[in-house]
């Protein structure tokens, strides 16, 4: 007589072979492309087709499938529409080809952007050359990684493409013919719109905000209408005066101190607040960010030299946290800008805040 362990030993092995026949039929999200019948090789991207909301930037791994030993290569990578997806920073991969690595950028009037500079609009496409040391087995290796910004404030979809033309796309190994010709599979990259609703806690004492969005009445009463029943005071500052003021009127671009006499989650609608012109007095002023989040170095790059810290207020320990310029890493207690929160900045002379 069949044992019951036996059959479920037998049930058990049967399924473990159909589930098995099924991971095998579902494709590797990450596999690459195969390589093309007469080819050596094929460029390809990781992800394929890449999205990021307004102001962000999305890393893209560019890779080379190889069906004969790489010792090297070129490719160029063009984003189809510029003021969509721009192409703003590359990093080659040292550790597969750590002899030799080069990028470059190119800029929409036909300029150079070269790599590590600050942020310049219009970054479409993209040089890489690269090397190794000895000559690598067939395989998939990863060339570089690139950033791509998502700067339109409607949304867009852009191709990003492989450029084709005769000597772009190549690899090489140690055996002649010195390089092969090899073709690309493009990709795409979505922009998506700026959010046109916004939410934040804010708890119960002071809060230090800004508008990320433009209402269509800015109004006080109207802005915090979702907690104004727990709203005690807001104020502003004023940089000429260098002293408070209530606040009848809010505005992108200014910083607001809020007290709330108990927690509550405020919202509001309006449209994307997505470039600033901001006037600095000398001494402090209070200021807003936009409906983004960015590096502090580069969200106030059009006053570098002209300001001497900047500060945030924390709602958890109810006391300032400074960021200073060109000071170790381990003293500054944030380095990004985000949106809603509200800073205070020192600026050693009357300038300009511009961003973009």
């Amino acid at each position: 007589m069949e044992r019951i362990g036996d059959r479920i030993s037998t049930s058990l092995i049967a399924m473990n072979i159909v589930l098995l026949i099924a991971v095998l039929m579902v494709p590797f999200a990450g596999a690459a492309p195969p390589v093309p019948p007469g080819e050596e090789g094929i460029y390809h991207l990781v992800p394929k087709d890449s999205t990021a909301q307004y102001c962000e930037n999305v890393t893209i791994d560019v890779r080379v499938n190889s069906s004969i030993p790489i010792r090297a290569g070129m490719l160029v990578l063009d984003s189809d529409v510029v003021g969509c997806g721009e192409i703003v920073d590359c990093e080659w991969n040292s550790t597969e080809w750590p002899s030799y690595g080069t990028q470059v950028i190119m800029n929409s009037s036909g300029g150079q952007n070269a790599i590590g500079d600050v942020y310049i609009p219009g970054g479409y496409r993209v040089y890489i050359t690269f090397r190794g040391q000895i000559e690598l087995p067939p395989g998939d290796y990863s060339v570089a990684e690139i950033e791509v910004h998502c700067n339109c404030t409607s949304g867009c979809l852009t191709d990003l493409l492989f450029y084709a033309e005769s000597g772009e796309l190549y690899i090489t190994n140690n055996t002649e013919p010195w390089d092969y010709e090899i073709p690309g599979e493009n990709g795409t990259f979505q922009c998506q719109a700026p959010q046109q609703s916004f939410s934040e806690y804010l708890p119960d004492g002071w809060n230090l905000i800004s508008l990320p969005l433009v209402p269509e009445d800015n109004n006080t009463s109207s802005v915090l209408a979702s907690v104004w029943a727990n709203v005690t005071s807001v104020y502003s500052y004023n940089g000429t005066t260098k002293l408070f003021e209530d606040a009848s009127i809010m505005d992108p671009g200014k910083g607001y101190f809020v007290n709330m006499a108990a927690a509550d989650t405020w919202s509001y609608e309006g449209n994307a607040y997505t470039s600033m012109d901001v006037s600095l007095e000398q001494g402090l002023n209070m200021i807003g960010w936009l409906n983004c989040t960015k590096d502090i170095s580069d969200a106030l790059s059009s006053v570098d030299g002209k300001y001497r810290y900047v500060a945030r207020w924390n709602v958890t320990t109810h006391k300032f946290e400074v960021y200073v310029p060109g000071a170790p890493s381990v003293f500054n207690d944030f380095t990004t800008m985000e949106r809603g929160e509200g800073y205070f900045i020192a600026a050693k002379t009357s300038c300009t805040l511009t961003y973009p």
